[in-house]
């Protein structure tokens, strides 16, 4: 059944996505995303992975620890109608989405308040082959904030 409601939705936001009216001004805005990145965060190894299909951004994110893959997730980045969104799709836990915020044209702030953890997610391209992603949590200071950094590998 998720499997359904989740292409369906794919199915939706394609066509939807497609009525944008600048999709290269989207596409230009996270050109920088495209390509293989990976890092580490103590024992736990993270890559991320994003390429560009048609009319949005696609990625694969992992986290391993010891070989043991702790999850994998499903990211998109798309534009509705002007208005930039950050996808995640968790098998357990399904969609969330995030609403997209430019704080300068290298640092993207990715919010859904109604999400616990994480209720926001910062991308800031450090260079052309870094970038830092910090995860932070909602009204919930013991969680804090959770930062790592990628290498671009491709």
């Amino acid at each position: 059944m998720r499997t359904t409601i989740f292409g369906f939705f794919c199915a939706l936001a394609t066509i939807v996505t497609a009525c944008n009216s600048k999709p290269s001004e989207f596409r230009n805005d996270f050109r920088w995303i495209a390509g293989k990145w990976q890092g580490t965060n103590g024992s736990v190894f993270m890559m991320e992975q994003w390429t560009w299909n048609k009319t949005r951004f696609e990625g694969r994110g992992f986290e391993i620890d010891q070989g043991d893959t702790l999850f994998s997730e499903r990211l998109y980045l798309q534009s509705f109608d002007g208005a930039y969104a950050y996808i995640a799709y968790l098998p357990k836990h399904g969609l969330t989405l995030f609403n997209a915020r430019k704080e300068t044209e290298t640092h993207w702030i990715f919010e859904n308040q109604d999400h616990d953890f994480p209720a926001a997610i910062h991308y800031k391209l450090e260079s052309d082959s870094t970038i830092t992603v910090s995860l932070l949590a909602k009204g919930e200071p013991f969680r804090g904030e959770h930062s790592y950094q990628l290498k671009r590998i491709k």
